[in-house]
């Protein structure tokens, strides 16, 4: 039986992702409503206009050029929105589901985990906030919370498939 303190990291960065998520989906919700898009990310409004713009004149390529920039619509934003989210959805359960088998076999140590697990939802949150959320999607943060969470997703496996080796050849 584990020591309350080896399940504090999951407990802790678990609970913060969990709302951390909620907030997500809410951004979701937000950007939907504004836009009036009930289904999907906006792709079948932005190009219905596209299409108009460029039947209904088609010699004024300003028109069609300012039509065909996904970026500059408001549809972006709810792109943008739902790549967060589903990104985060994507790789948190994973994370969060090996943190917990570490706390529960004490694969690590409990600082290690716990160091481990807080740069983890640091790094989350700096891959939407930073990253996917900023200007164009491409901010910083998004490659650098990746970069963590792979190495998290490898640490904590790699953690676990020695631990296990230890057991199984005992």
């Amino acid at each position: 039986m584990p020591s309350t303190n080896a399940m504090l990291p999951t407990a802790i960065g678990g609970s913060i992702l969990a709302i951390y998520g909620v907030g997500l989906t809410l951004r979701v919700i937000r950007q939907r409503l504004g836009n009036k898009i009930m289904l999907g990310d906006g792709t079948k409004e932005f190009l219905m206009n596209y299409v108009k713009v460029k039947t209904e004149d088609p010699l004024n390529k300003a028109a069609i050029a300012d039509a065909a920039n996904f970026g500059a619509t408001p549809y972006f934003g709810v792109n943008t929105a739902i790549r967060a989210h589903g990104n985060f959805i994507e790789t948190v359960p994973w994370v969060v589901t090996l943190s917990a088998v570490v706390g529960l076999t004490e694969a690590l140590p409990t600082v290690a985990h716990g160091a481990i697990m807080g740069t983890f939802v640091v790094m989350r949150i700096a891959h939407a906030e930073l990253g996917l959320l900023r200007a164009g999607g491409m901010g910083r943060g998004r490659s650098i919370g990746m970069v963590v969470t792979l190495l998290t997703t490898l640490t904590f496996a790699g953690a676990l498939l020695v631990q296990s080796g230890k057991q199984l050849f005992a």
